[in-house]
């Protein structure tokens, strides 16, 4: 029916905010991907494209590759692949962001370090959609989100750093309410 970010997004509008007219959901799994509601309208683009928040560049990347062809994404540094592939080039015997979560979540500091960076990383591409786009409400959702409270923390503070003044003032930013259903939820909702 949709992409999976895409339904998301539509879920945590029409059944927790219903209320909020323009919201951003960011899915940060294995991928980077988001779904936007805007003007109580799932926005899709003109191709279906919109909401690829995971190939923002940012040159500070420094000429990391990405799956997706390109240098410097946001996902080719902060998607939870390519901190699994980061932890096994640094000797962890993990397979996946299960794993990953399971390392942060028992205190494992380098782990958590990787997180809060990929984190940072992610509010920059976030502060910049905030710009564009205005949201109320950034609902986050993933394995990665849910390991450690610094991540949350440390992409706040990114974000009120670099979006707009105006853009934030009355910017809400929290973790999805809705579970591992959600993309089966927006899916009935659509």
């Amino acid at each position: 029916l949709e992409n999976d970010a895409n339904l998301m997004a539509y879920a945590e509008w029409r059944l927790v905010y219903p209320e909020v007219n323009d919201l951003l959901l960011i899915k940060h799994g294995t991928g980077v991907g988001s779904g936007l509601i805007l003007n109580g309208n799932l926005f899709t683009g003109a191709d279906g494209a919109a909401g690829d928040i995971g190939h923002i560049q940012l040159d500070e990347l420094g000429g990391i590759d990405c799956l997706c062809g390109k240098e410097n994404c946001v996902e080719a540094a902060s998607g939870g692949g390519a901190l699994v592939s980061k932890l096994k080039s640094l000797g962890y015997k993990v397979k996946n962001t299960q794993d990953l979560a399971d390392l942060a979540r028992a205190g494992d500091r380098e782990v958590i370090k990787l997180i809060a960076e990929a984190a940072s990383y992610l509010g920059k591409a976030i502060a910049d959609a905030i710009n564009l786009f205005n949201p109320r409400k950034i609902i986050i959702e993933g394995r990665v989100v849910e390991s450690t409270d610094l991540y949350l923390s440390t992409l706040k503070e990114v974000i009120y750093k670099r979006a707009a003044a105006l853009a934030t003032k009355d910017l809400e930013i929290v973790q999805s309410k809705l579970g591992t259903d959600r993309a089966l939820l927006g899916a009935a909702q659509l």
